[in-house]
């Protein structure tokens, strides 16, 4: 159906100056343009013959607000009058404010007309214009910050309201906008109880001062917990005495958390009593702790700048340390015990643990070495080990390690087929030593003795002092008892020899040696010392500065073990079981094994 035409007496009348008319069909969809004036022409650069039969929507060439769209298109439905303001753009792009008042004429026979006045006002709404920009300006800036933008105005009674706060602020407060907007009640009563009151204080010093007030304080969000905030803001004193602040409120929880995990890693750095230094990516000390000063004997300002082996003792060689750092290269740490020396040229045993700290590209970019002095407790259980070895006072080997040792040369007999000799010393005439000069001089004679008798022995023979004045020998590759008897007798012309003490003293001893030799690694150990503790008393009834040899050479003598073995291997064992009975019944209650 083709829109209606209007008569031209009626067209002419409508060529007003200055304004801008357009007339709609109103009966057929889409409210096609049945009239444009010149005005028309004028204000939007469209001529009338590109605007006529298109519709009435061309009018609207910039995407209007929803509401402004919505309250448009109701007063086209129901053929009601409506006056708005609009942003529109001109054929040639250009942009203007349009004023539209839109009112439905009807004519003698019902046909419905929509007749359309448009004006520029862009003149008269430019401040508006202007603030509309400063708000979208202000509502992305809202929304880009990491914060929330706020003003605050207190009242000269002390009541106080938000009249602008960012979007941004219901998740950092849990508060809807509305709310505080009218009163910041609602937001000051989540704040923790001191702070709240360290705040207003805060502000009311503010206000007098017209100086900018910064605060930090905890806030209890609805759903995240206690939160840390920061506020910066810079009153401004309005006409009715009050105060309005311009401000920003920002959550510093992540880093009062690092802040205060920092001041505690700190403390922990200069209080712990374990030694710590760090060093740069090329190994060079960056930063120490008191501790290490204490431990190490070098200052900060001296350590600074150096590397570790500063501290190095010269005990460990180039391979244990391109071992450790290949192991803090593999795994990301290295714990074991380093022998250092401290400034003082002291010694310096530490249990270290060095750790590599990487980047978030996993370069390495520092090494953090902890570490503690063990110095007394490894010197300590050296010692503890020492005497679990050697005899305390002569530093020979004791009666427990001696016997070890010389089991361990027994069973070494049945490849090398060559005998061992243990040579049991007892020294003579001993007791008036001690009874004479005191016991300190019979220890310095007791640790001269056994100078002497490591002298005459080998590096690979046993020496071990028993206890008292009893020393014992295990010479190991003796082919014969006559050879291991020359060797007693060498050893006895060593002893005779004068020995001083102290106080310008000096005495001579003598000893008595006794001698058992084998060549069967069956043979026991002690069996073997007993047999020449045997031989030694043999000697001593022979007179002072003596040697015996045991006539029990071989494993099939007196050595119980040796002889029990055998006795198995031959079948010379019987078992019987003896009955036990009780005396009260006569009943039997147990048995006794008899070999």
């Amino acid at each position: 159906m083709a829109p209606h035409t209007l008569p031209p007496s009626l067209t002419e009348l409508l060529e007003v100056p200055g304004i801008a008319l357009t007339i709609a069909d109103g009966d057929l969809p889409g409210c096609p343009l049945v009239f444009a004036n010149k005005g028309f022409e004028q204000l939007t650069g469209y001529t009338r013959e590109e605007v006529l039969g298109r519709s009435c929507r061309l009018l609207q060439t910039v995407d209007l607000a929803p509401e402004a769209s919505h309250c448009l298109r109701r007063a086209i439905e129901h053929r009601t009058p409506v006056t708005m303001t609009h942003e529109n753009r001109r054929k040639d792009g250009s942009r203007y404010d349009n004023e539209l008042t839109l009112a439905p004429l009807y004519s003698r026979d019902g046909h419905c007309y929509l007749v359309g006045v448009q004006r520029d006002v862009s003149q008269r709404l430019r401040p508006r214009t202007r603030w509309r920009h400063q708000n979208r300006l202000l509502d992305r800036l809202n929304a880009q910050v990491p914060g929330v933008l706020f003003h605050y105005r207190q009242a000269p009674d002390g009541r106080g309201d938000f009249p602008h706060v960012s979007e941004r602020l219901a998740d950092y407060c849990g508060l809807e906008r509305m709310a505080l907007t009218h009163d910041a009640e609602c937001f000051f009563s989540r704040i923790e109880d001191d702070d709240r009151t360290r705040l207003r204080g805060s502000l009311t010093s503010s206000a007098t001062s017209l100086r900018l007030c910064q605060v930090v304080f905890r806030y209890h969000h609805p759903t995240r917990g206690l939160r840390w905030l920061e506020c910066s803001a810079v009153p401004t004193r309005l006409s009715n005495g009050g105060t309005l602040w311009h401000g920003y409120t920002t959550d510093v929880t992540a880093r009062k958390l690092a802040t205060e995990r920092m001041a505690l890693a700190e403390t922990v750095f200069d209080s712990t009593h374990d030694g710590i230094l760090v060093t740069d990516a090329d190994k060079r000390i960056i930063d120490v702790n008191p501790a290490f000063t204490k431990l190490t004997g070098y200052s900060a300002d001296e350590a600074l700048g150096r590397k570790p082996h500063l501290l190095s003792s010269g005990k460990h060689d180039a391979n244990f340390y391109h071992d450790l750092f290949a192991t803090v290269h593999q795994q990301g740490y290295w714990t074991g015990d380093i022998w250092n020396v401290r400034k003082d040229g002291r010694q310096l045993i530490e249990n270290a643990t060095i750790s590599a700290i990487h980047d978030a590209d996993g370069t390495i970019t520092h090494y953090i070495a902890v570490f503690r002095d063990i110095t007394q407790k490894h010197l300590k259980q050296a010692r503890l080990e020492r005497r679990a070895i050697y005899d305390p006072l002569t530093g020979l080997f004791n009666r427990e390690h001696f016997g070890d040792a010389l089991e361990n040369l027994l069973s070494g007999l049945s490849y090398t087929g060559i005998g061992i000799a243990v040579l049991f010393i007892d020294l003579d005439d001993f007791k008036p030593v001690n009874d004479t000069y005191g016991h300190a001089a019979g220890d310095d004679a007791l640790v001269t003795i056994a100078q002497r008798l490591k002298q005459q022995t080998r590096s690979t023979d046993l020496v071990a002092r028993l206890g008292g004045d009893e020393f014992v020998i295990a010479l190991a590759g003796m082919r014969s008892a006559e050879k291991a008897e020359k060797v007693a007798f060498k050893i006895l012309d060593d002893l005779i020899s004068p020995i001083a003490l102290r106080g310008e003293h000096a005495i001579t001893l003598s000893a008595s040696v006794g001698i058992a030799y084998t060549d069967d690694s069956r043979f026991a150990p002690d069996a073997l010392i007993a047999a020449a503790d045997s031989a030694m008393y043999e000697a001593k009834s022979r007179g002072k500065n003596q040697v015996a040899i045991t006539e029990h050479q071989q494993a099939n003598g007196d050595d119980l073990y040796t002889r029990l073995q055998t006795a198995l291997d031959d079948g010379e064992l019987a078992l019987f079981y003896q009955p036990i009975l009780s005396l009260n019944d006569e009943r039997i209650v147990s048995f006794e094994a008899l070999v």
